[in-house]
């Protein structure tokens, strides 16, 4: 069945008035066109990070297109031709989003799942994807799966997003990162692909949690349409710093990172885990510094903390503020004070007297209330 379905979507004045603010991306026939104009426009400021990867890393607008340029080069001298599908089984990071757009410069798509899906799950959007390629998060995952017979044959080669190549041998090319790029870089960048918005871009896998997963195609258009459109909800601004926590293969993740890099944003990768870790981290650094009863907590978001400190005799708010801020940045230069309060004896004092007198007007309107609705009596007896 070849049937495609078709929404048509009309914005209101108010949704038109919010895209007129945004950058017009109508010109874009596929999404791999949006990273040499980000370069453009944003080169040197960073895209992605991931401070909480086994390999950490950032990379810059530019270095985040020539990654993708490298990354179709290497796809195309391995054998990936447009229209070709490629499983990429992993999670969020850096490495992600150059494979993924390094597959669909090179006029491909890709079938992507997590890494911690079920092995029999995976195997099975392999078959049915009918991928001849495999980018997968590691060789524990290569093991994991037990590819063998048609699944193999099927295969041209295999790209490992971290660590180290397998031990025992495997019967296709099996390439790790670093070697995959390399190989990139002395290949020749292919044309641009050719086909319009309509070809596709990727498929999504449902969980199964009701039979085998379902593949769910989307075109360059359905992620382009998203581009255009997510500003009526949002209005982020060059510079602004993005957390991705949420399974980067899911639709809504992967949407929304599109469009926040095509904003200029920066996206770092972390997950609920480490959000946690980080607060462990903050706590541990300002415990080093000599202060006691420090209480650490997120403020507001996951994203902002709020950090508490005992009082110092001789020492002003202010320099514990700088002492604790400069600890802080130097593991983390992007480090920002936004406001410190001091709560110390002057403030304690005020607190009692603002509360004896709230107590006492509290007492005189229930004695006036009982004097006038009954007798002055009732009110002294009440009070005594």
């Amino acid at each position: 069945m070849n049937a495609r379905a078709e929404i048509h979507w009309s914005a209101s004045a108010q949704d038109r008035r919010a895209l007129l603010r945004r950058r017009d991306w109508s010109q874009l026939q596929g999404l791999e066109g949006l990273w040499p104009e980000l370069e453009r426009l944003y080169g040197s400021q960073v895209a992605l990070d991931a401070p909480h990867g086994r390999h950490p890393e950032t990379l810059r607008f530019d270095e985040l297109r020539q990654a993708i340029d490298r990354a179709a080069a290497a796809f195309v001298d391995l054998g990936v031709a447009c229209g070709d599908v490629v499983a990429l089984f992993a999670e969020n990071g850096p490495r992600w989003l150059v494979a993924d757009q390094g597959l669909m410069r090179a006029g491909a798509a890709d079938a992507v799942r997590g890494s911690a899906a079920p092995a029999e799950e995976l195997r099975y959007i392999l078959e049915d994807a009918g991928a001849v390629g495999l980018v997968l998060e590691s060789a524990a995952l290569l093991e994991r799966l037990a590819l063998d017979g048609p699944a193999l044959e099927r295969l041209r080669f295999v790209v490992l997003l971290e660590g180290e190549a397998p031990t025992t041998p495997v019967a296709v090319p099996c390439l790790t990162w670093e070697a995959f790029l390399a190989r990139g870089a002395s290949s020749p960048l292919p044309p641009s692909p050719t086909g319009g918005p309509q070809r596709l871009a990727t498929l999504l896998y449902t969980s199964g949690t009701t039979g085998q997963p379902k593949g769910v195609p989307l075109s360059h258009a359905n992620l382009l349409h998203q581009l255009r459109t997510l500003g009526v909800a949002v209005s982020p601004s060059p510079g602004d710093h993005v957390l991705s926590v949420l399974p980067i293969w899911h639709a809504y993740e992967r949407t929304a990172e599109y469009f926040l890099l095509s904003c200029g944003c920066r996206q770092s990768y972390t997950t609920l885990k480490q959000l946690r870790a980080d607060l462990q981290k903050v706590r541990g650094t300002v415990g080093k510094l000599g202060f006691t009863e420090v209480q650490v907590q997120n403020f507001g978001s996951a994203r902002e903390v709020l950090i508490r400190l005992p009082a110092q005799k001789g020492v002003s708010s202010a320099q514990q503020s700088e002492k604790v801020l400069s600890a802080l940045k130097a593991n983390d230069p992007d480090v920002t004070l936004r406001r410190t309060e001091f709560v110390g004896p002057q403030v304690g004092d005020e607190l009692v007297q603002d509360g004896l007198m709230a107590l006492a007007f509290v007492v005189g309107g229930i004695m006036l209330y009982l004097a006038i609705r009954f007798e002055w009596k009732f009110a002294v007896s009440a009070i005594i």
